[in-house]
């Protein structure tokens, strides 16, 4: 929770022209539970010689998605590559954090049925493009309350193009 908070203040410090000033085309869209999620600001960096690779974006009513795929520390990881997919549901790491409000929807390990297609990178120019889809887990879910929250989120179309990226 914290690193999210974290990353969400670091987003306010951020402008979307910061990282994205070689590429006005950049496009971070998804559906979540059939509404429109369009990213106003974002920042994205890739890390381990290109191996890990995480978006962090909000949009005009505060709302924020995270994203992160790839191998943080293993030096031998295989490098992130157009036409590389992700499947968590085959071991891959992909975690997606959502918040809307006070209420956090997270995703990660076997709990989250997430695809990442990474379509397009490029080095040269640090800019990625891709497609991703899944569902997350809200932690604040108690089936034992009247009217609680939803205990899944469906995030379907989602397509992140011309994204640049800084490196670390």
């Amino acid at each position: 929770m914290s690193l999210l908070l974290l990353s969400i203040i670091f987003l306010f410090s951020c402008d979307s022209s910061d990282n994205n000033d070689n590429n006005n085309n950049s496009e971070f869209k998804v559906e979540i539970d059939g509404t429109l999620y369009e990213a106003s600001n974002l920042e994205a960096r890739m890390g381990n010689d290109n191996k890990y690779f995480e978006l962090s974006s909000i949009n005009n009513n505060s709302d924020s998605v995270q994203f992160r795929f790839g191998d943080l520390d293993n030096p031998s990881a295989q490098q992130i590559s157009s036409n590389l997919t992700f499947d968590s549901n085959s071991g891959d790491s992909i975690i997606i954090f959502y918040q809307e409000g006070a209420t956090d929807f997270i995703a990660g390990g076997s709990v989250f049925n997430g695809l990442v297609n990474i379509t397009d990178v490029n080095y040269d120019d640090n800019i990625i493009s891709g497609t991703f889809s899944g569902m997350l887990f809200n932690p604040n879910y108690s089936p034992d309350v009247i009217n609680d929250e939803e205990e899944f989120i469906v995030l379907t179309n989602g397509v992140f193009t011309n994204i640049n990226f800084s490196t670390n």
